[in-house]
């Protein structure tokens, strides 16, 4: 796999760049006040306390660990500014955007077209309620653990980083914990495998997709964890 990433100086020109772009056109929506769920999670911090999520049997309702946490942390640390949680969206976009460039600069897109995926990645026009509506923070934080995940896959090992594996299960275990659509990643991830990292040279086909498969041993003991977990919580919401 080609190694398209620029020197360490520009890299962090072109990332201030994405990040800058990623502000400025979410700024406007820092303007906004709370609307609908946000008020109910605010409220919600009153009572909860983060020994509440390892009672399964007393979910109710989605099981999404990482953001009842988040809102448990940022109500008080923000003394709930609307603002405050309008820029913690945008920042979040901001980064995700970074770690675009990033991903595509390394699966071997040319410096340029790495920072236009980039720029495509946070204009689209579908991100705007994930971003602008402070309750939809679990779409933009199961992508940031998404892509970190991916990275960390599509990190060749003989590069002397073998701590990017276990980073990559860990953040394929938050990006489940944040959101249920990240059940698909794993099915993304083994797509990605095989169209970025080179096979082993004079190993035979039906072997070389067995090597890919074991790889992703760890993430489908995840996954399954997850769905039990899950399949209960969601069998107790009036939602499902």
């Amino acid at each position: 796999m080609r190694d398209a990433i620029p020197g360490g100086r520009s890299r962090l020109l072109v990332s201030a760049a994405v990040a800058a772009l990623a502000l400025a056109l979410y700024w406007p929506a820092t303007a906004a006040w709370f609307f609908q769920d946000d008020l109910q999670w605010l409220a919600g911090t009153l009572t909860f306390h983060p020994g509440d999520l390892l009672d399964i049997n007393a979910q109710q309702h989605f099981y999404r660990p990482v953001i009842s946490l988040y809102f448990w942390a940022a109500t008080p640390l923000f003394d709930g500014s609307p603002v405050l949680f309008h820029w913690a969206n945008n920042i979040l976009h901001a980064a995700n955007a970074v770690l675009v460039f990033l991903l595509a600069a390394r699966i071997g897109f040319k410096p340029v077209f790495a920072f236009l995926a980039a720029v495509y990645f946070l204009a689209m026009p579908a991100h705007i309620e994930a971003i602008a509506w402070v309750s939809a923070l679990a779409e933009p934080v199961t992508t940031f653990f998404g892509i970190i995940a991916l990275y960390g896959i599509l990190e060749p090992a003989e590069r002397g980083r073998r701590w990017w594996k276990p980073l990559a299960v860990l953040a394929f275990c938050l990006a489940l914990m944040t959101h249920e659509s990240a059940v698909v990643l794993l099915p993304l991830f083994v797509i990605a495998d095989w169209a970025f990292l080179p096979p082993h040279e004079g190993t035979p086909w039906l072997r070389q997709w067995s090597l890919r498969l074991r790889r992703f041993v760890p993430y489908l003991v995840v996954l399954a964890i997850y769905l039990l977990v899950d399949l209960s919580v969601n069998s107790r919401s009036y939602l499902v």
